[in-house]
């Protein structure tokens, strides 16, 4: 393996011991040659480019600093050479170092011919490091003190900025090169550490939910999305380079998680929003999962580059999906979506800064180390961090309020129950209880005692007739046993015979529903039914059920006065609505309500068959 220089973990060390002791060195530059203006480059790839014998006459000029994408300049593969001359001056030739700064993303340097060190690795296994400042020790002996030196330097670049792109090239007393190097990296690793420790409160953050017992695909799905892009940036890092622990495998791993990032953005959104998985999310799942395969199994860097645009292709796609969802879940309220949209305007805006930076029409925006379309999605992260934790926090708290209402109404339920057992059943059969007495008590003429029999049995068909009420009132026998379609129409009737209130059902389903699901959405029914009968002065309520895919649907619209939705859920009434809406969570579906004065009302619930 060519171009890999030798590293140790003991580099943080060093890294550490010279930050705190750069203090003591004194900041005079006049031993450091600076090398930059235009020099010489050729794309590709050839070894004799190294010697000072080469001609290069016929080279491509090429400003340093700079990214060749940023001066319009072409490599080949991603390969392309610098050949950089230099006089040493003043300089002494002992104890020197050449300091060439970033370099996108890989390279081999040589002096004089004769090659003097390397970051990253070039080739099959490559592995990227643009974030590493390049600083080689010089022997005494590749130095000329008279005439031109040559620095020859071979780059392989696969993402972003290609070439020497940082800083001017550096010549001069290597222990003051070492602190330049430290004070420059001291920033990138500053910048990374702040955002892994983030990103591991994230990651804690998204444990601790799951060990409070919250397990729904929506918790799940955003920590793995957050576990992703921190693994992705883990292992990216320079501290995790410096540590010896960035190999090819780890370098295919990177790229592979990153092509499972728009993946796992969709199926996070479709799940915070109730939304289906849609053909087109899918699809974008399946390529995304078969990009990731091929980023793992990749043999060059041309076709690691080819793979790029195409995963470039799906990063645009995903960041208008999930702008387009977010924009309608926003419409229809769904909680939290204001967030949640701030987080996917600036993946939006990271996609797009990022496509033009690989197409060079915009310059990268370096901010220590890091693209500022990088740094976006910690920021985006952070959105959904305070979606979800807003969303967690309004799940407890309605559980906490769930449970309160439950205690509420089974007393209520109770009270109502007394009441109708006292009122209405108790009363008629103590009526046929008193007419059998009579009937013991008292001689009379068979005719009168025919009126007393018939006059108790009709109490107790009353009190038959009445206690099947109630009990289908509590549980509808019906619904299990004749469907959902069949419960609506024949409640419906009954509320129609007491009420004056017309009610329509129209059905068009195949197939039925899990019990659970029919409970619900016949619940719900009933709310509204009463809503509108008592609330809404209707005169026509129409209720449409269907099936699409792996939902039901069911949209109940009336005719009555209306009411404004946001003022009522500010001045705390509208508990059925609320009843509601937990049943449709309860459910994992989605409830959309349409109201306002004068103009009826129309509630329409979405829920999976399963």
């Amino acid at each position: 393996m060519r171009g890999r220089s030798r590293r140790k973990p003991s580099a943080v060390v060093l890294w550490l011991f010279v930050t705190f002791s750069s203090a003591a060195y004194s900041n005079d530059r006049e031993s450091l040659t600076r090398v930059e203006g235009f020099h010489k480059f050729s794309p590709g790839d050839n070894p004799a480019w190294a010697s000072p014998q080469y001609d290069d006459s016929r080279w491509q000029r090429i400003r340093i600093p700079g990214s060749w994408q940023s001066q319009k300049l072409e490599s080949e593969n991603g390969m392309g050479w610098y050949r950089i001359r230099f006089q040493l001056g003043n300089l002494r030739r002992e104890g020197l170092g050449i300091l060439l700064g970033r370099i996108g993303d890989a390279d081999e340097t040589f002096l004089n011919g004769r090659k003097i060190g390397g970051e990253g690795l070039i080739g099959r296994r490559f592995v990227e490091a643009p974030l590493v400042e390049r600083l080689y020790p010089v022997p005494d002996s590749m130095v000329l003190t008279r005439g031109d030196n040559l620095i020859a330097v071979r780059v392989m670049n696969s993402y972003l900025q290609g070439g020497i792109f940082d800083h001017a090239i550096l010549v001069g007393d290597y222990n003051r090169l070492l602190i330049e190097k430290t004070k420059r990296e001291s920033r990138v690793i500053a910048v990374s550490l702040i955002l892994l420790t983030f990103l591991s409160i994230f990651v804690l953050f998204c444990f601790l939910i799951y060990l409070s017992g919250v397990h729904e695909r929506e918790y799940l799905s955003f920590a793995v999305f957050v576990l992703l892009y921190t693994a992705i940036y883990l292992f990216d890092s320079v501290v995790f380079y410096h540590l010896g622990l960035k190999t090819p495998l780890v370098q295919k791993a990177i790229l592979s998680l990153t092509a499972l990032l728009p993946a796992s953005l969709l199926f996070f959104l479709a799940s915070a929003y109730r939304d289906r998985l849609t053909f087109v999310i899918k699809s974008i799942i399946l390529l995304c999962c078969v990009l990731a395969l091929a980023f793992m199994f990749t043999l060059t860097v041309a076709a690691c580059r080819l793979l790029y645009y195409v995963w470039m292709v799906l990063a645009v796609i995903t960041a208008s999906h999930a702008l387009l969802s977010s924009v309608r879940a926003l419409k229809r309220r769904a909680g939290q979506s204001g967030a949640f949209l701030t987080g996917v305007i600036l993946v939006c805006a990271a996609v797009l800064s990022w496509i033009l930076e690989m197409l060079g029409i915009l310059p990268t925006v370096d901010l220590h180390g890091h693209a500022a379309s990088e740094l976006a999605v910690p920021f985006t992260i952070l959105c959904f961090v305070y979606a979800v934790g807003l969303r967690f926090s309004f799940t407890l708290r309605s559980i906490t309020s769930f449970s309160e209402r439950i205690l509420v109404a089974h007393e209520e339920e109770r009270k109502r129950l007394a009441r109708e057992l006292h009122d209405g059943l108790g009363q008629s059969l103590l009526t046929a209880k008193l007419n059998l007495q009579r009937m013991d008590r008292e001689e009379m003429d068979l005719e009168k005692q025919k009126r007393l029999v018939e006059g108790s049995i009709e109490e107790l068909a009353g009190s038959i007739e009445e206690l099947r009420d109630i009990s289908a009132g509590l549980r509808p026998p019906f619904l299990e046993e004749m469907g959902l379609a069949v419960a609506l129409r024949m409640y419906g009737q009954k509320v129609s015979a007491k009420t004056g209130v017309r009610v329509e059902v129209t059905a068009d389903l195949d197939s039925r529903p899990a019990p659970v699901v029919e409970d619900n959405l016949f619940r719900i029914f009933q709310e509204a039914l009463t809503n509108a009968s008592k609330h809404s002065q209707a005169r026509l309520v129409r209720i449409l059920l269907t099936l699409s895919k792996n939902k039901m649907i069911m949209q109940i619209t009336d005719d009555g006065v209306g009411f404004d939705h946001r003022q009522m859920h500010l001045q705390g009434r509208g508990i059925g609505l609320k009843t509601m809406e937990e049943r449709v969570n309860l459910m994992g579906g989605t409830l959309h309500l349409r109201s306002s004065r004068g103009k009826g009302t129309t509630i329409k619930v979405e829920a999976p068959l399963r």
